[in-house]
C-alpha cells in the first residue's frame, strides 16, 4: 500500500506546477538574509531538518509526512515544510523544494 501511495504522490509531483510565496513587498522586513527574492516571490530556504543545506533528505521528511509514514510535529518545522505557505503540508510543497536542490528557484 505504501508503494502505491508513494508512487500517486511521486505522479502528482511531476506533474504540478510550481508555485512560491507571493509577496507584494509593501513591508521589506518580511524577506530574511535567507530568502531567495525574486519580485514578486519570495522563497525561504526549505530546510526542514535545519542541518543547514537543502537536499534530498528534507524532500524525503515531507514526503513522509504527506504519506503518514513519519508526521512533523513541531510548529516551526511545519512552517518551513509548507513551502508555498498555503497552510497545509501537501505534496505541492514537494516540487518547490526539488526545485530549490535543482537551484532552479
Amino acid at each position: 500500500m505504501r508503494n502505491i501511495a508513494f508512487a500517486l504522490a511521486l505522479l502528482m509531483l511531476l506533474s504540478t506546477p510550481v508555485f512560491a510565496e507571493q509577496n507584494d513587498m509593501s513591508d521589506p522586513s518580511d524577506v530574511n538574509d535567507d530568502s531567495v527574492v525574486g519580485w514578486p516571490f519570495v522563497i525561504r530556504p526549505p530546510d526542514v531538518n535545519d542541518d543547514g543545506v537543502v537536499d534530498v533528505r528534507d524532500a524525503v521528511i515531507v514526503m513522509q509526512h504527506i504519506l503518514e509514514i513519519k508526521t512533523i510535529t513541531c510548529e516551526d518545522k511545519l512552517q518551513i515544510a509548507d513551502v508555498n505557505d498555503d497552510g497545509v503540508v501537501d505534496v505541492r510543497d514537494v516540487p518547490i523544494i526539488i526545485s530549490f536542490i535543482l537551484q532552479l528557484l
